[in-house]
């Protein structure tokens, strides 16, 4: 019980290590990505923080499975580089311990795997949704950046605002345009102003000392006004939310649902935590380490296989979204042809199986020397 534990714990603090490795580099890309569009206009700085947040279940789609792959990878051949694996056999144990802490570390991981896909993963694309969509309906309100000219979807409204500082601006240039002739148009240059929610619908602009051109200059109303305080009200447009995407369906409704886009993200969820417990048995027989050849040499077999594996996943989901194509069988096949291989790799090196394949090769010996 005490070497099982020992080697749940030691193989646990190794996916850990990497997990939080992993982690930081994708959540520093998509950092980098999100204060890039910050920085541009494209999204408000409020939002930052819960995006990045909102994507974390998202990373740890991939990085559940791929940690516990590199972690077992590194320590399980670091078993074998500093004799602990000699310690243990000596102790009376088999190698059927090492696949039962194994065992026991991929259950426990592909349990947080199935909570996330299930639950997770929905609930935090659902809600990145929700605020990327509300902040492109309502561009002008939440994206309003010093020393940039602001437009709205609909190109009626451009705001340029010198200095935002405290929710208060400085040196304001406001344009209203007569796109679909519902008003006139307008230019309108203020000192300072700010902007107030007046209502569930409506946020008013409130601009402070300045001067307003209405009309064109071809036409006879032309209007110069010089205003103290001056309103101009943005209604605040509700935004529709897409519910069709398949990201934010949960098991049961991807289940219900016939739609092909629905099956293949279905097999795709399975198939990571079908992939927690596959990678971590092809991983145990590869990581034998040969002390003259070294670990990284011998780490690339492995290497190989769960790049393969996952690179052929993502082409066929890619293709089925794509083309509309049923690839679900071809899905389950690959991970089974995995399955396969996992069971030839840990049983090649059995008692039984050498026998066999040493009894082989007398008689191809035999055969051949007779000719």
């Amino acid at each position: 019980m005490i070497i099982f534990r020992y080697l749940v714990v030691e193989n646990f603090k190794s996916q850990i290590v990497v997990l939080f490795v992993l982690l930081l580099i994708f959540f520093s890309q998509k950092s980098i990505d999100i204060l890039n569009s910050a920085i541009h206009g494209n999204i408000p700085l409020n939002i930052v923080i819960p995006l990045l947040l909102f994507g974390i279940p998202e990373m740890l789609q991939l990085m559940l499975p791929l940690s516990l792959f590199i972690g077992l990878l590194m320590r399980c051949s670091k078993f074998y580089t500093e004799n602990e694996i000699t310690v243990i056999y000596a102790c009376g144990f088999g190698k059927s311990i090492i696949f039962k802490a194994v065992l026991a570390l991929s259950a426990i991981i592909s349990l947080f795997a199935i909570i996330n896909i299930m639950w997770m993963v929905p609930w935090s694309f659902k809600h990145q949704q929700e605020i990327l969509t509300n902040t492109k309906v309502n561009q002008l309100l939440f994206t309003i950046v010093d020393g940039q000219f602001r437009t709205t979807k609909d190109g009626n409204f451009v705001l340029y605002i010198d200095t935002i500082k405290d929710n208060k601006f400085k040196n304001v240039f406001f344009v209203q345009l007569n796109e679909n002739n519902k008003f006139r148009p307008s230019i309108t240059i203020a000192d300072s102003g700010y902007i107030e929610k007046h209502s569930d619908t409506k946020h008013i602009i409130m601009l402070i000392n300045g001067i307003r051109y209405e009309g064109t200059s071809v036409s006879s109303d032309f209007r110069i006004t010089n205003f103290v305080d001056y309103q101009s009200i943005i209604e605040y447009k509700q935004p529709v939310f897409n519910n069709y995407n398949v990201e934010q369906k949960d098991m049961l409704q991807l289940w219900n649902d016939n739609t092909l886009r629905s099956s293949s993200e279905f097999h795709w969820r399975l198939t990571v935590v079908f992939s927690i417990f596959i990678m971590a048995f092809i991983v145990v027989p590869l990581t034998e380490v040969n002390l003259r050849q070294g670990r990284v040499l011998s780490m690339l077999p492995a290497m190989l296989l769960y790049l393969i594996f996952f690179l052929l996943h993502s082409i066929l989901r890619n293709s089925s979204n794509k083309y509309d194509i049923d690839l679900k069988y071809f899905i389950w096949v690959l991970n089974l042809c995995y399955l396969v291989i996992s069971i030839i790799f840990n049983i090649w090196n059995t008692v039984y199986i050498r026998n066999k394949r040493l009894k082989l090769m007398r008689e191809l010996i035999n055969v051949l020397h007779f000719r």
